[in-house]
């Protein structure tokens, strides 16, 4: 080792010790390579650490903000009823085919004109959109993607067409389902939505879609919120993306680890999980006379089964 001097007097030492006097000012203390590695090395874990946990918190968020939509959903379907004497508008799942009205999925938002039935809406946005602030709130944040053209439709109300489905005049699905007018079968019992604003609390107006068993999942579950081995599903033109996960089988519903959220006719909105639901079909066709109502085959995998909260079965 040897000391030096420079020009201005500064010291500088050089060699085997680390501390170091620059011309004019104090000593200041380089980083070794090895310190340097351990610095990165305790930044890297304490992300490891932290970015799970920004994760669970912005998943929160997200189910906070699922948990407001439906809020306001419920509060636009209850103005609604308020200026048309107490009732809920008809569901615009209930299409028709042949001689036999059946139902579609609840989370339909916008029915083919050539199926719907006479004096039954066939788009949400004809009757909510006056009571609505934006589409944003009838789509849950949860779900991997948005339906395709919302903003559109929302504004078409009745009108509007699919102009990708041009041949039945365009589906739309969204990603929560709404109860109101609706019908489906639980055990082979109907289970009807709210038709009349005035009652007690309990009555399921909108949920969170969990599905099993669809043409989209076929042996698997399927829905807005996403179970940590949940894989995405891609939708088409008419219905929007979801979370894909188990084997569709109702062993598998007490492991789905998910939170859900529904909304009742008295405006609050609870939380559930998968184990505390009841397994429903879609009606493909009515009771007729002393003939119960039929669901859809289940090895059809066209429509699947949906679970819907089991505090709403009466």
């Amino acid at each position: 080792m040897y000391d030096s001097v420079d020009n201005d007097g500064g010291d500088i030492r050089l060699g085997a010790g680390r501390a170091c006097s620059y011309p004019g000012g104090r000593g200041r203390s380089a980083f070794t390579v090895v310190e340097l590695l351990v610095v990165i090395s305790i930044a890297s874990l304490l992300l490891g650490i932290l970015l799970p946990c920004l994760q669970g918190v912005r998943q929160r968020a997200r189910q906070l903000l699922t948990a407001a939509n439906q809020r306001q959903v419920v509060a636009g379907v209850n103005l609604y009823a308020s200026d048309n004497t107490q009732r809920y508008p008809s569901s615009v799942a209930r299409i028709g085919l042949d001689r036999h009205w059946n139902w579609g999925e609840p989370f339909t938002l916008s029915s083919p004109r050539t199926y719907v039935p006479m004096r039954t809406n066939r788009s949400v946005a004809a009757y909510l959109q006056p009571y609505l602030p934006a589409a944003d709130v009838m789509t849950c944040p949860c779900a991997p993607a948005r339906p395709p053209f919302l903003e559109e439709f929302w504004a078409g109300g009745r009108t509007w067409a699919n102009p990708s489905m041009p041949s039945s005049d365009g589906w739309l699905k969204g990603t929560y389902c709404l109860y109101w007018g609706y019908e489906g079968l639980i055990d082979g019992r109907v289970f009807s939505g709210p038709r009349n604003a005035p009652g007690g609390s309990g009555r399921l107006l909108t949920s969170c879609y969990l599905g099993r068993n669809s043409g989209r999942s076929a042996d698997a579950f399927v829905s807005c919120q996403s179970d940590r081995r949940a894989r995405r599903c891609r939708g088409d033109a008419g219905e929007t993306d979801f979370w894909v996960f188990g084997d569709g089988t109702t062993e598998w519903i007490p492991r789905i680890a998910a939170t859900f959220y529904a909304g009742y006719a008295d405006g609050h909105v609870e939380s559930y999980s998968a184990a505390e639901t009841a397994v429903t079909d879609v009606i493909l066709r009515r009771a007729e006379g002393d003939r119960p109502a039929v669901p859809y085959p289940p090895d059809a995998r066209l429509i699947g089964q949906f679970l819907i909260p089991a505090a709403a079965v009466e």
